[in-house]
C-alpha cells in the first residue's frame, strides 16, 4: 500500500523541536527546571509567565491562560485558522523550521496509541477497564420517568434541555426517586441510565451518582452522538453531565468524561470521531487540573488541543460568559 504524501500530526509532534520554534520567532526563553519560561508572545507580559515543556511539546501561559500543543502555538503566531488547509500550512512551518523530512512523517492517522511517557500504572488501569466490559450492550427497555423536576430548574436546566436529554425521575427500580440520565453510545443507542440523587446532599452512605454494575463508563463519552451530529470540527471535553448539557444547549459540541480522568478508550473515541481540534475544560479543582493536563498531553499528537483552566470552584456549568466565548 502506498504511503500517504501528507504529514501525520503525531509524527510531526514527536519530531518537533520547541526551542527551534521559539528561536524562529525570536522568542528568548530561560530554563526553569524541566521547562522553559519566556514572556508570553500572545499578550503584554511584563513578567515571564509562559512555560514551555520541550519534551511534551506543550505550552501554557499563566498570565492570559492560553495553552496547548506546538501546533496551537504556531497557529496563534501565524494568525491562522484551523481548517484542514491551514493545519497543513502549520505542519509545513514546523517541518521547515525543525528540518523534518516529509518522508519521516507520512502515514495514515491511526487510532490513539499508547502516548509517550504513559506509566505502567496507567497501562494496567486501562487493561483492568477493558476486562470489565469490551462493549456496553444497548438496553432493551426504557424507564418510565416523571418530568418537570424542581431540582433541574434550580440547576438552570430548562424544559427544552430536559426533553432533549430525556431527563426525568425514575418511578421504580434501583433508580427510584433519582434523576435518570440516559447515556448513549456513539451510534446513539441507549446503553445505560445514571441515577443522580435529586439533591446536592444525599443521605450518608448514599452515592450522589449511581451507575449499573456491569456498565463500563470508560467505553463511552456522554453526549458524543449529539456532538457529532452538530458536524463541527471541534469538541469540548468536560467532566460532568450538567456541564455537557449546558454547553450543548448553547450549540457547543461537548462531551463529558463522567469523571476527571480520561480513559484511553475515551481518548480513542475523540480521535476517531472526526474532530480536528479539542478544548479540554475540566472543573476548577486539583483533580480537574491534573486530569486536564494528562488529557491534553495524550491528545496533543493527534489534533489541535487547547487546555482552559477554570478558577477554583468553577465548573463549565457555572462559568461566566467570558469563558464560553472562547468555545464558540
Amino acid at each position: 500500500m502506498a504511503r500517504s504524501k501528507y504529514p501525520k500530526f503525531s509524527e510531526v509532534q514527536a519530531r518537533a523541536d520547541f526551542p527551534a520554534i521559539l528561536k524562529h520567532y525570536g522568542i528568548k526563553a530561560k530554563p526553569a527546571g524541566d521547562e522553559l519560561v519566556c514572556s508570553c508572545p500572545f499578550h503584554e507580559d511584563k513578567t515571564p509567565s509562559c512555560f514551555i515543556h520541550p519534551e511534551k511539546r506543550l505550552f501554557k501561559c499563566f498570565g492570559c491562560g492560553i495553552g496547548g500543543n506546538i501546533f496551537e502555538f504556531v497557529r496563534l503566531k501565524e494568525n491562522l485558522g484551523d481548517s484542514g488547509h491551514e493545519l497543513g500550512i502549520i505542519s509545513k512551518i514546523i517541518m521547515d523550521v525543525c528540518d523534518i523530512p516529509l518522508s519521516d512523517v507520512t502515514g495514515n492517522r491511526a487510532s490513539l496509541r499508547k502516548p509517550r511517557g504513559t506509566s505502567k500504572v496507567h497501562t494496567e488501569t486501562t487493561k483492568k477497564e477493558k476486562k470489565v466490559s469490551e462493549v456496553n450492550k444497548p438496553l432493551s427497555f426504557q424507564l418510565h420517568l416523571a418530568h418537570n423536576i424542581p431540582f433541574l430548574k434550580s440547576r438552570g436546566i430548562c424544559e427544552e434541555a430536559e426533553r432533549v436529554f430525556g431527563l426525568g425521575v425514575a418511578k421504580r427500580g434501583t433508580l427510584r426517586g433519582r434523576i435518570a440520565i440516559p447515556i448513549h453510545n456513539r451510534n446513539g443507542e441507549l446503553v445505560a441510565y445514571c441515577g443522580r440523587f435529586a439533591s446536592e446532599y444525599p443521605p450518608e452512605g448514599e452515592p450522589r451518582y449511581k451507575l449499573p454494575k456491569n456498565f463500563n463508563k470508560g467505553l463511552e463519552l456522554f453526549n458524543l452522538h449529539r456532538a457529532m451530529a452538530l458536524k463541527l470540527d471541534y469538541v469540548v471535553i468536560v467532566e460532568g453531565f450538567w456541564s455537557a448539557i449546558r454547553l450543548h444547549m448553547l450549540g457547543v459540541p461537548c462531551v463529558a468524561l463522567m469523571g476527571s480522568h480520561a480513559r484511553q478508550t475515551q481518548l480513542d473515541l475523540i480521535v476517531t470521531s472526526g474532530f480536528k481540534r479539542a478544548y479540554v475544560v475540566l472543573d476548577g479543582d486539583e483533580a480537574g487540573r491534573l486530569g486536564a493536563e494528562k488529557a491534553t498531553i495524550d491528545l496533543a499528537g493527534y489534533m489541535m488541543v487547547r487546555r482552559i483552566d477554570l478558577p477554583d470552584g468553577i465548573k463549565p456549568d457555572t462559568m461566566d460568559q467570558k469563558w464560553i466565548d472562547q468555545l464558540v
